[in-house]
């Protein structure tokens, strides 16, 4: 489970999309729209590379957040998916009662979400096994929720800036990026609007792997009264 997520991961910057056009596009609108909002990019290549580590692999995609003390974004630079999903983060915290709701479950899970994979081993006991990964997955269904939402949010703000970008002249910069998707023709158009769901399996394995290491144990006898 860890090694397939730690895969995935190493791919997300390319998931993503990069573009650095469609990026500064995007930010330039949701910016306009929002002059509180602000956008940092994470270079943690440079950071590493001062440190003499070269890393395999994209790592600016894993620092992307949203904080909603700051009205802040971090995303990396030219990966328009990542950027979108973020922003959709930040459009849902706009609503002050989502930040009581689910907005605060969501973090409950986020926190407990290291200790989920725990939870069948903390006991021998089949029946509590089960019970303890049924908890601990279901801890992390509002933060799946909250994901798919964003990046749902985050596609839709994608599609605004496409649709925006497309009317201008091809002079503009960041103009063509846009062109170029909308003349890709519709298979492209959508694969970009999938971009921002790009992170979303990761929450999903992050949900499933409790009780998935639950049925591993007992598949294999590891519970007591089985042999």
């Amino acid at each position: 489970l860890a090694g397939g997520s730690l895969l995935y991961m190493s791919q997300l910057g390319n998931l993503g999309g990069n573009n650095k056009g469609l990026a500064s596009a995007l930010a330039r609108d949701s910016m306009r729209r929002d002059p509180r909002l602000k956008i940092n990019s994470p270079n943690f290549k440079n950071m590493f590379g001062a440190l003499g580590i070269d890393m395999p692999f994209d790592i600016d995609p894993l620092g992307s957040n949203y904080q909603p003390r700051t009205h802040t974004v971090n995303a990396p630079r030219s990966n328009y998916g990542i950027l979108a999903h973020e922003l959709g983060h930040a459009e849902q915290y706009k609503n002050p009662l989502y930040k009581k709701t689910l907005g605060r479950v969501s973090g409950i899970g986020r926190r407990v979400a290291p200790f989920g994979v725990l939870a069948p081993i903390l006991t021998d006991n089949e029946q509590e096994a089960k019970r303890n990964s049924l908890i601990a997955s279901g801890l992390q269904v509002p933060t799946l929720i909250e994901e798919i939402d964003a990046s749902r949010r985050g596609s839709n703000i994608l599609g605004k800036t496409i649709a925006k970008r497309e009317k201008e002249l091809k002079s503009v910069p960041y103009a063509n990026s846009a062109n170029q998707v909308k003349k890709g023709g519709k298979l492209a158009q959508a694969l970009t609007r999938l971009r921002p769901f790009a992170g979303v399996p990761t929450y999903a394995l992050a949900a499933a792997a409790p009780y998935l290491l639950y049925k591993y144990m007992k598949g294999r006898g590891l519970y007591e009264g089985e042999y």
